[in-house]
């Protein structure tokens, strides 16, 4: 029986992009609406840890909040990705959080995306297939939510070499572009909308405490498309 649970993701905050979350505290057969607390922390490189413990949502009640409004200080003036960590809990003893549910949403000009994070202790291996059309390609978040710099875990020559792609520092994320070489490696055909490279891959090497995310984006504005968790 588990009395809390908590998901590892990441959100944007780029031009015409920010981001949402939405949570739904479930415990089956349950219906009484006990109290929920939530817990939101958020991190980056380039950003303070910090945070918020919120009140006021309760069991079997669907809830959500715009990640900019909880930290407009930290945000306003900050551009690019950071990591997110969310986490429900009721004191209720008989209360299993266990089959709750969490989506994250990327508000963006012309729509949004939603999709669900990595639950904590969701040990699977990563993995995927990375592609790469004339309209759209796709690229791996990596992110270390730990207080130790660890090791991205990444697979020789899956993504372009650069500062932090094979050390991630502590409470960071990251996305990473995957190699040109790799790609070649894989699938490469000439279809009526155009070219498509397409190639698997997996983390089997991967540090535990790494969360990992496949992100599409059109080719034109980097604008996301899509978001998978690995």
């Amino acid at each position: 029986m588990a009395q809390n649970v908590k998901w590892v993701s990441f959100g944007m905050k780029e031009e015409g992009v920010s981001t949402s979350v939405h949570f739904f505290p479930y415990s089956g057969t349950i219906s009484a609406n006990y109290p929920v607390e939530l817990s939101l922390t958020i991190f980056g490189s380039e950003l303070e840890t910090l945070n918020v413990r919120m009140e006021g949502a309760l069991l079997s009640q669907p809830d959500g909040l715009e990640v900019e409004k909880v930290f407009p200080a930290l945000l306003s003036g900050y551009s690019g990705l950071y990591g997110i960590e969310i986490e429900l809990s009721c004191g209720h003893e008989n209360v299993d959080l266990s089959t709750s549910v969490c989506l994250i949403e990327l508000v963006c000009s012309n729509g949004s995306i939603r999709f669900e994070p990595k639950r904590d202790g969701d040990n699977s291996i990563a993995s995927g297939t990375c592609f790469k059309t004339n309209d759209e390609e796709s690229s791996i978040v990596a992110l270390n939510s730990t207080k130790n710099e660890i090791s991205s875990g990444f697979p020789s020559g899956l993504v372009k070499a650069s500062k932090n792609s094979s050390k991630l520092p502590a409470f960071s994320v990251g996305e990473f572009k995957i190699s040109p070489d790799y790609l070649h490696s894989g699938i490469n055909q000439t279809i009526s909308s155009g070219k498509i490279q397409a190639q698997k891959f997996d983390m089997r090497s991967a540090n535990s405490n790494v969360t990992y995310y496949m992100v599409t984006r059109n080719e034109c504005n980097s604008n996301p498309c899509e978001v998978t968790s690995l």
